[in-house]
């Protein structure tokens, strides 16, 4: 039971403009053709893709320079192993190849683009998204208090009858606040967009 609760039934719904893909979308989100019989994915080969998903749909100011890496950083804990170097190999994101780092502290997640702070660290992640809100940094969690602290984004469990799957919430406020843009595509395929006031949340 305990290995099944660490599992995920269901890939990432994908945005409206690539769903006319079929195939050419199952490769994007698993980086290649699946095994015979393979339909059940870590949760955190999930999250590594969707990880890799806000790379390709959000914009940094100044972005797009071909030798100016995109810096993808786990701050504290670890949940990925080696789930996210694989989500990321080889890929260019917006023009950008992309660099993972674990970083330990928000002094040196403000050198990344996008940051990974888990649940594991919901002590901490206050304090971390407080440090990081003003800076052009794509904040991403998964503990349910992190949009009420300030993250731009919250991946989101939803229980199923055949086990679950992962969804995101949208935080506008704290993504405009870092001065980062959401492609419409991103936005259509959030569970929820927060346009106003998520302190509560």
């Amino acid at each position: 039971m305990k290995e099944r609760a660490n599992r995920i039934l269901f890939l990432p719904r994908v945005p409206g403009g690539l769903r006319a893909g079929g195939l050419a979308v199952l490769l994007f989100f698993l980086g290649g053709p699946p095994a015979q019989g393979a339909g059940v994915i870590s949760e955190a080969q999930v999250k590594a893709r969707y990880l890799e998903l806000f790379a390709r749909y959000v914009e940094w100011p100044g972005a797009g320079r071909p030798n100016d890496a995109l810096v993808v950083g786990v701050l504290g804990h670890d949940p990925f192993g080696s789930a996210l170097e694989a989500a990321f190999a080889r890929q260019i994101a917006n023009g950008r190849p992309v660099v993972v780092r674990r970083v330990g502290s928000s002094a040196e997640a403000q050198a990344c683009d996008l940051v990974f702070i888990s649940k594991e660290e919901a002590r901490r992640q206050a304090v971390w998204l407080a440090e990081l809100a003003d800076a052009p940094v794509l904040t991403v969690c998964d503990h349910e208090a992190a949009l009420g602290a300030g993250a731009a984004i919250l991946l989101v469990r939803e229980e199923t009858e055949g086990g679950g799957r992962l969804r995101f919430d949208v935080n506008l406020p704290a993504v405009e606040r870092a001065g980062l843009r959401v492609g419409s595509d991103m936005m259509k395929s959030a569970r929820r967009v927060l346009r106003g006031d998520v302190s509560g949340s």
